[in-house]
């Protein structure tokens, strides 16, 4: 594949003057998979430098597009001594769950943990009163023993709640969300 001619890397030189800009072009070209073809990924390299943006080569690695979140549940309970569901996502059978974040808010101290087919999936996690949290999980995440999230049509992800010993009971808040594959 050629590198463009003057007048077109004039013409991008104007429109991805920094680093970042070229980055999200090659990350929706990425997205949309016309960059998995290593000639295309050589060009972009060649034009990065022709442009004299300065981007290593290491940052050309496969672009993974990060799950969006569009299947979510949400709900409350009030909080018990004992962990309670507040939200669950059932994986359709065969399909691999993308957890992308959850959210849990309470007007009183709360602990939460997530759960998958009924085991612990990550430690518990205190939450302060009236200060709600926000988390993030990388693309890929899986369980302990390295395994991912797949359906099997009884599997279900779960967000459980319950307040800390000597707390408060309150109503809790939580969402969670994710992608199929």
């Amino acid at each position: 594949m050629a590198i463009p001619s003057e007048k077109i890397l004039d013409l991008l030189k104007n429109f991805l003057t920094r680093q970042d800009q070229l980055l999200e072009y090659i990350a929706k070209a990425e997205k949309s998979r016309e960059a998995r073809d290593q000639e295309i990924l050589e060009t972009l390299l060649k034009i990065a430098s022709a442009l004299g943006v300065p981007i290593e080569v290491a940052l050309f690695r496969e672009v993974i597009p990060k799950p969006t979140g569009s299947i979510r549940d949400y709900g409350n309970v009030t909080t018990t001594t004992e962990y309670q569901t507040v939200a669950k996502i059932k994986p359709k059978a065969d399909k691999k769950f993308k957890l992308t974040k959850i959210i849990v808010s309470c007007p009183e101290d709360v602990m939460y943990q997530l759960y998958w087919q009924g085991q612990a999936l990550a430690p518990e996690i205190y939450v302060m009163a009236k200060i709600p949290i926000f988390d993030w999980y990388p693309y890929g995440y899986r369980t302990k023993d390295d395994k991912d999230l797949v359906g099997d049509g009884s599997a279900e992800i779960e967000l459980k709640v319950k307040y800390p010993s000597g707390g408060t009971a309150a109503t809790c808040n939580g969402e969670i969300s994710g992608d199929e594959e």
